[in-house]
């Protein structure tokens, strides 16, 4: 389905949540794509943001790829995806949301634009592979599968968190982590292709 309309449009309705198949955004520059009403839940194989916004609902599952070349996709609180994720121009508005990379084989994270997100989750054992440098500014939460970085660093402010690191999910590759003044500690949840070796460190002052 190609939504290609020159002034804003909607998915709708009273069902709490619809399925499409593969989904286009075609629109004018500027306008938006929304999901309101009553639905919730909205279901898509493959989503292509080619020009044009959209508005997310709460729960967005993606059981194929994401390709945003322009315009605004702005997340709800729960963005689930099975595939690749490619960010070639767009902006990308994570708001307070998770975005859970869930597939069952091997997935990347890239494009030619650099994403942050909100709190990110790694749920796949075949792992995830970043193909641009990411910012993960809230919770970064492994529940199965590694990241590898490759020649790119994940990139952590000073309020991100990690949960659920172990001796089979970590980081495979560079983290960069910012640190506020003061004494702070922090233990990079990192490792090579087999074995996790975080490393903790602890200031006892920062200027």
């Amino acid at each position: 389905v190609t939504f290609n309309g020159t002034v804003a449009q909607a998915i709708g309705g009273t069902a709490a949540s619809q399925t499409f198949h593969n989904v286009v955004l075609s629109k004018t520059a500027g306008q938006t794509l929304s999901v309101g009403g009553s639905t919730t839940a909205l279901t898509l194989n493959n989503l292509t943001e080619t020009t044009g916004n959209f508005t997310a609902p709460a729960t967005l599952t993606i059981n194929g790829s994401a390709t945003l070349t322009s315009g605004t996709f702005t997340a709800g609180a729960n963005t689930n995806i099975a595939g690749d994720w490619t960010n070639n121009g767009a902006t990308f508005t994570p708001g307070s949301g998770t975005v859970t990379f869930g597939g069952a084989s091997a997935q990347a994270l890239g494009g030619s634009t650099a994403t942050t997100f909100n709190s990110l989750a790694l749920g796949n054992s075949s792992g995830l592979t970043l193909g641009a440098n990411t910012t993960v500014g809230g919770t970064l939460t492994f529940t199965s599968g590694k990241i590898a970085t490759g020649s790119y660093t994940l990139i952590l402010p000073t309020t991100a968190t990690i949960s659920g690191a172990s001796t089979s999910r970590y980081v495979y590759g560079t983290i960069r982590r910012a640190f506020t003044s003061g004494s702070s500690s922090f233990t990079f949840p990192i490792g090579d292709a087999s074995l996790y070796d975080p490393v903790a460190l602890t200031f006892t002052g920062i200027s």
